[in-house]
């Protein structure tokens, strides 16, 4: 059963996973304050970088949201609240959650960020006197980063 779309043009919430979602949620929160304390923060510095990322050109937005949320799940649930019914924020989040992965757009955009933040970083190190394992760190880097993208599952596009 479809609920209402809270999202605009995005696609609806389906009810049985906002429901798991919310057990899921209160099956790994935090008991320690501290811990709580930790991820509260933790949560809100990715949310700034996921904030700063939507308007700055090669910062990533979609993974510092969904690791907001992953921080958020487990220290607060007023702000995971906020984070998974935002209108830009959230679809991704919730998509991440579920299972449903990301489309052949983003995947595509995603690879290619990454490969040429990693190819401008790469030669702005080998012309420096930067010692050149960096260069190494930054390939397997890379190679990680591409792999984990492409490895996500692939969202259908809705017609």
């Amino acid at each position: 059963m479809l609920s209402d779309c809270r999202f605009g043009s995005f696609l609806p919430v389906i009810e049985e996973n906002r429901q798991s979602r919310v057990i899921e949620r209160n099956s790994v929160a935090a008991t320690h304050p501290v811990k709580r304390a930790v991820y509260l923060v933790l949560g809100i510095l990715f949310l700034g970088l996921a904030l700063v990322g939507i308007v700055v050109p090669g910062l990533p937005t979609t993974i510092n949201a969904i690791i907001a949320g992953f921080f958020f799940t487990r220290s607060s649930e007023r702000f995971d609240n906020w984070l998974t019914r935002h209108p830009v924020l959230g679809p991704p989040v919730l998509d991440h959650r579920n299972g449903i992965g990301f489309t052949t757009r983003a995947k595509t955009i995603a690879v290619s960020a990454i490969t040429i933040s990693i190819a401008l970083s790469s030669w702005i190190i080998a012309s420096s006197d930067a010692p050149s394992f960096v260069l190494a760190i930054m390939a397997i880097a890379w190679v990680y980063a591409v792999w984990y993208v492409l490895h996500q599952p692939t969202k259908p596009t809705v017609a």
